[in-house]
């Protein structure tokens, strides 16, 4: 949308002063495109129909009356893939996605003796089904598909331990007290 002056009277031989243009949520500026062919200060023409920059908007010598059209794209988002040091991103690190538009994911290798424990982002998200997750709170690996997207973001693999559990049994006519079973970390010795 624009926003300031919307009209603006210039001189013969003068430059505009330009205004404000904000895009809607979700989209960027690209260009503008004019009307007329344009003689900038630093003489170069510019064509029209051909892409002038905001910096060239204000180089422009008018000579004559000329329609200024800004021209929005949607705007593109990196998706960050990271983990801890106790795993490797194998998949893709990195990704460029449009806004509304959901991350693919990547794939994550856990170092010898760790799995997977969570995923977290660095900012507040929000799922296809309205669901918000906090900044630093759980995500799964489907969940990380159902993002939308409104901004750069950067999630995080965290990793644990790999445990391993340890049962007890008896043999007929036998009991057993105590523990049943217990959870161990490789290394580790059964009590």
């Amino acid at each position: 949308s624009i926003s300031g002056i919307k009209n603006e009277e210039v001189s013969h031989g003068n430059s505009p002063l330009g205004t404000k243009s904000e895009a809607n949520k979700g989209y960027v500026l690209s260009h503008y495109i004019i009307d007329k062919d344009v003689t900038l200060t630093t003489g170069e023409v510019i064509k029209a129909g051909s892409p002038v920059t905001k910096e060239n908007l204000s180089k422009i010598i008018v000579k004559e009356n000329i329609k200024v059209t800004a021209v929005y794209e949607i705007a593109t988002y990196k998706v960050t893939y990271k983990t801890d040091e106790n795993g490797t991103i194998t998949g893709i690190k990195e990704e460029t996605k449009k806004y509304n538009e959901s991350p693919t994911g990547t794939t994550v290798t856990p170092s010898k003796n760790y799995e997977l424990l969570k995923w977290t982002a660095d900012k507040e998200i929000t799922l296809k089904d309205n669901t918000k997750i906090a900044k630093g709170d759980v995500i799964t690996e489907e969940e990380i598909k159902q993002i939308i997207l409104e901004s750069d973001i950067i999630l995080t693999a965290h990793h644990k331990k790999t445990t391993f559990t340890v049962y007890y049994k008896n043999e007929v006519g036998t009991n057993i007290t105590g523990i049943l079973k217990e959870e161990l970390k490789e290394g580790q010795n059964p009590k």
